[in-house]
């Protein structure tokens, strides 16, 4: 999946270097090709003005199998000509390298990256790859994304378990859309109990109920009935205590 993903990225920017990812071993001298890039960077800066992340990414893909060398170069390296570009240069190879290795934090971003663009069915479609990498991965930020997705279709696939899951591994987030969800009944049948259960979860953990409800909530345990006092004891011993 990561070479997929890796190839993916190249085929939307530099199409001709994917066929090679790979199989290009080490330049032998490093500095040299940093050389060259930079000649490029200046080039692209010249033309827009901008700062060209593709560049450096390529190169850092061009030299996956060495990219904690090609780093330890770039930051050795004399930047007295390109001295403006130092630190999102080295910035852009050390995300290379987390996302060669399969740095899920990294892998969310770009997944965000790509939805908050949204220049048509490709980003589309990449963003949606990169969170569900990162989901399938138990990231719970990307996790909480898909559970939520789930949620806007008409039949979430046991999108109930997976929140619940989140929650009790101590996602925040989780732990208040589930206290939210019990106490309003969306998406879940409506249960004080449950909903009380997770709120102090929440409150434990430093999470702000106040999107969820309005202090003292206290009064949710006069509002309970039987049952639901039943499911917060149950809670209880499934979940453990609420600190």
């Amino acid at each position: 999946m990561l070479r997929l993903t890796i190839l993916i990225l190249l085929f939307t920017s530099q199409p001709v270097l994917a066929a090679d990812l790979w199989k290009k071993d080490c330049d032998e001298d490093l500095s040299w090709a940093l050389e060259i890039d930079l000649i490029n960077l200046e080039v692209a800066f010249d033309r827009s003005g901008k700062f060209d992340n593709r560049i450096p990414r390529r190169l850092g893909a061009e030299n996956a199998l060495c990219i904690d060398e090609l780093i330890a170069v770039a930051e050795q390296y004399d930047w007295q000509e390109h001295k403006k570009y130092r630190q999102e240069f080295i910035a852009e190879l050390k995300w290379g390298r987390d996302l060669f290795r399969g740095d899920m934090g990294v892998v969310y971003r770009l997944a965000e990256n790509y939805r908050d663009h949204d220049d048509g069915i490709l980003d589309k479609t990449l963003a949606l790859f990169f969170r569900q990498w990162a989901a399938d991965k138990k990231y719970p930020p990307a996790e909480f994304d898909v559970i939520q997705y789930y949620y806007s279709q008409s039949t979430p696939p046991y999108g109930w378990l997976r929140l619940l899951d989140l929650a009790n591994r101590g996602y925040v987030p989780a732990m208040l859309d589930a206290a939210r969800r019990f106490l309003n009944g969306d998406g879940f049948k409506k249960n004080l109990g449950k909903a009380y259960y997770w709120i102090k979860r929440a409150e434990a953990a430093h999470g702000d109920i106040s999107g969820v409800i309005e202090k003292p909530y206290e009064r949710l345990l006069e509002q309970m009935s039987d049952h639901e006092k039943g499911s917060l004891d149950f809670y209880i011993s499934d979940y453990g205590k609420f600190e």
